[in-house]
C-alpha cells in the first residue's frame, strides 16, 4: 500500500526524546512511530532504570535507546551532533512533588538546567515540558496569556502507566489489590485537593502537535475538568461495583463500603504534603484553538481503565 505524502513527510523525521521511559514519552514513542518517526531515547543508566512502559515497541527501538544524562552537557553536545533531530522532545523531570521538596538542587538541576539543549541544537524544534504545579493553589484558571516563555504547561496526566508512587495509580493499584484479597484498605491524605486530571495518551498528541505549528505557540494543555481525590477514590471503587461513604472528619473520617460497612480507605498525616496546592485547574481554549487539540478520554474512562489494568 502506498503511503500518503503527508506520511512519507513525517517517515523522514527522526525525533529524539528525554524521559521516554516515564508515561507520557512511551505513549509519544507510540503515537511518534504511527506517524513514521524514526524514533530515539535517553535512558538514565541506574539499577533501577526499567523499559516495561516501551516493552509492547521494544523490538522496534532497542537500537535507538542511548544511556545518558540530560544535566551533562558533553553528553548532549554528542548525542545532538549525532542524530542531528528535527524534533526534541524534553520529558526528563524529578516530577514528584514529596521527592523535589526532600532534593531541591537535584530537582532545580535537572527540571531547568536542561533548558540548554535549546542553544546545542537550534536547528531542531524543541519541547520542553512544564508543570502546573508551578501556578499555586489560586481559585481562577491559568490562561497562555498570562506568561511569556518558551515551555508548554502540562497539568496532570494520568494512565495505567504512571508510576505507583503518584496517588492516582496509588489508588488505582489499591483498590485492585482490594478486590484481589491482598490489601486491606488504602491510606491517603487530602481528599479534598482538586487537579485538572487528564490521560497521558491525549496529552501525548497535544505535546506533538504544538510542535508542527510554523512558528512556536505556547499554550497550557489541560481538560478544564477538575476532580477532588475523594472522586477519585469514588469512582476507583465503583469500577469494582464498591460504593463507598464517607465518615468523621479530618484525620478521623473513613471510606466505608456502603453495602458491608468495611472500612476500605484511612487518612494519615503522613501523607499531607509541605505548602499543599489544594487547587489547579487549566484553560486549555488556545490550544484547542492553535493546534486544533480536544481530550478524548474522560476522567471516569481513564480512572476505571487504570483500575481495570491492575486488576490483571
Amino acid at each position: 500500500m502506498a503511503i500518503s505524502s503527508i506520511d512519507t513527510l513525517q517517515a523522514s523525521k527522526v525525533a529524539l526524546i528525554f524521559g521516554i521511559t516515564g508515561q507520557t514519552g512511551s505513549y509519544l514513542t507510540d503515537h511518534l512511530l504511527s506517524l513514521g518517526y524514526k524514533v530515539h531515547g535517553v535512558i538514565r543508566r541506574s539499577s533501577n532504570c526499567t523499559t516495561h512502559s516501551l516493552e509492547h515497541v521494544f523490538d522496534r527501538i532497542r537500537d535507538n535507546l542511548h544511556y545518558g544524562d540530560v544535566t551533562d552537557p558533553l553528553f548532549l553536545m554528542k548525542i545532538l551532533k549525532e542524530l542531528k533531530p528535527h524534533e526534541i522532545y524534553n520529558l526528563a523531570a524529578q516530577s514528584h512533588v514529596a521527592v523535589s521538596f526532600e532534593l531541591p538542587a537535584c530537582s532545580t538541576n535537572v527540571n531547568c538546567l536542561a533548558i540548554r539543549l535549546c542553544d546545542l541544537q537550534k536547528v531542531s524544534k524543541f519541547y520542553q515540558a512544564g508543570t502546573s504545579e508551578m501556578f499555586g493553589g489560586q481559585k481562577e484558571d491559568f490562561t497562555e496569556e498570562e506568561w511569556e516563555n518558551i515551555q508548554r504547561y502540562l497539568f496532570n496526566h494520568e494512565s495505567q502507566r504512571r508510576d505507583p508512587r503518584f496517588v492516582t495509580r496509588k489508588i488505582t493499584v489499591s483498590v485492585a489489590n482490594i478486590k484481589k484479597g491482598i490489601q486491606d484498605h488504602l491510606v491517603l491524605g487530602n481528599l479534598n485537593a482538586e487537579r485538572d486530571w487528564g490521560h497521558a495518551e491525549d496529552y501525548a498528541r497535544a505535546i506533538h502537535l504544538c510542535l508542527q505549528q510554523e512558528s512556536p505557540v505556547d499554550v497550557i494543555i489541560a481538560t478544564g475538568r477538575t476532580f477532588s481525590v475523594r472522586r477519585l477514590v469514588e469512582i476507583g471503587f465503583a469500577a469494582i461495583n464498591v460504593n463507598i461513604i464517607w465518615e468523621g472528619e479530618g484525620e478521623k473520617e473513613v471510606g466505608i463500603e456502603k453495602k458491608t460497612g468495611r472500612v476500605l480507605v484511612k487518612i494519615s498525616p503522613q501523607y499531607y504534603r509541605p505548602n499543599e496546592v489544594h487547587y489547579l485547574k487549566g484553560d486549555s481554549s488556545l490550544a484547542k484553538e492553535l493546534i486544533l487539540w480536544e481530550p478524548k478520554w474522560t476522567f471516569e474512562q481513564m480512572i476505571t481503565e487504570m483500575v481495570r489494568s491492575d486488576l490483571c
